[in-house]
């Protein structure tokens, strides 16, 4: 018998994504929808996230939700000098430095030629 699969709903944040978000005025309405969102969802995902990256990881251990984010881009330059962040150049470092945040968080390889390496932790 052919099998169906169940639709999951999901949620994708289509706007700049910062965990802890910046504490500005103007910023307050969506500071208060993405914290909402975060503590109200059962699984984070950041594919390929960019900057945001960081940001999914800490939103995520922040609230105890599982996690999956596959890093790809390091952007050391968005970073100050002196900011830790600043000497992680490569997607290697990157993987590292945010392995490095939590002892829960695990690595993996999906099966994919490319940047397949997915960071994981399911507290």
């Amino acid at each position: 018998p052919e099998q169906t699969r169940a639709a999951v709903p999901y949620c994708h944040i289509r706007e700049p994504f910062e965990y802890p978000m910046a504490c500005t005025d103007d910023a307050a309405e969506r500071r208060r929808r993405a914290e909402e969102l975060v503590q109200s969802v059962a699984l984070v995902v950041g594919l390929h996230a960019d900057q945001a990256t960081e940001a999914v990881v800490d939103a995520a251990l922040a609230t105890g939700r599982p996690f999956a984010v596959l890093p790809c881009c390091a952007f050391p330059s968005a970073f100050a000098v002196g900011d830790p962040r600043a000497t992680v150049a490569t997607t290697a470092q990157l993987v590292d430095y945010l392995e490095a945040k939590h002892e829960s968080i695990r690595r993996g390889w999906l099966n994919f030629q490319g940047r397949n390496t997915v960071l994981y932790c399911a507290p």
